[in-house]
């Protein structure tokens, strides 16, 4: 399972990066948030869900997602959202 975990977040962020670069909003609106999503899913697998620093670890991975999702949109009241999520997941 974490083999197929780890295959399917780098395509996965391949595909963001892709879509990017080439301007893709619908794709990347997908892909990026799905990365995310995939790397909490390879660390649950990976064991995270029991230890305590595991469990901080998927606390900061859903604020980035959470971050990244605001960002998709462009407003203020977003970035602020966004950014807020961002720091929290980084405290």
């Amino acid at each position: 399972m974490v083999p197929a975990l780890a295959v399917a977040l780098a395509a996965t962020a391949l595909l963001d990066w892709h879509a990017i670069c080439r301007d893709h909003r619908r794709v990347e609106s997908i892909a990026k948030p799905l990365v995310m999503v995939l790397l909490a899913a390879l660390v649950l697998a990976l064991g995270a869900g029991g230890t305590a620093t595991g469990l901080w670890l998927l606390a900061a991975i859903v604020l980035g997602c959470t971050g990244d999702v605001f960002l998709l949109r462009d407003s203020e009241p977003r970035f602020l959202a966004g950014l807020a999520a961002f720091l929290l997941g980084h405290l």
